[in-house]
C-alpha cells in the first residue's frame, strides 16, 4: 500500500472532503466547475465582507422573490414569547403551524429536514 499526499483542487484546500460517502451524483453536483459549493447563501457588504445569510435549500420562494428563511426566524425572535423558531417552505400558501418542540440533533441544531419531511 503506497500512501499519495492529498490532491487539492487547484486553488482549493486539501481540508475540503473528497465527496459524499457511496454518493458519485451528489459529489459532482457538490465539486461542479472544481469548487465546493457548501450550499451556504452569502452577501458582501461594500468593504468586501461576506456574511452568510443562510442555505440554498432553505431559501423560501415566495411571490416571485427569494426570501431567506433565516432573516424571517431572526424576526420571529424578537418576540419575547418564542423561544425556538424554524421557517421552511410548503407548497400550501396557507399553511400555519405552532409546535411546541422542534427536532433537534444531539448538538441542538434544529432539524429542519425532518419538519420538511413531516409536513410535506
Amino acid at each position: 500500500m503506497t500512501s499519495e499526499p492529498a490532491r487539492a483542487r487547484p486553488g482549493r484546500s486539501p481540508q475540503i472532503a473528497a465527496g459524499y460517502w457511496r454518493n458519485e451524483a451528489k459529489t459532482a453536483e457538490a465539486f461542479a466547475g472544481g469548487w465546493f459549493h457548501s450550499g451556504d447563501t452569502a452577501v458582501a457588504d461594500d468593504e468586501g465582507r461576506i456574511t452568510i445569510v443562510d442555505r440554498k435549500k432553505d431559501m423560501i420562494k415566495t411571490g416571485g422573490e427569494n426570501v431567506a428563511s433565516r432573516e424571517v426566524e431572526e424576526a420571529i425572535y424578537t418576540h419575547p414569547d418564542v423561544a425556538e423558531v424554524a421557517v421552511f417552505a410548503l407548497a400550501d400558501p396557507k399553511w400555519i403551524e405552532i409546535l411546541t418542540e422542534l427536532p433537534k440533533n444531539p448538538s441542538g441544531k434544529i432539524l429542519k429536514r425532518e419538519l420538511r419531511e413531516r409536513f410535506s
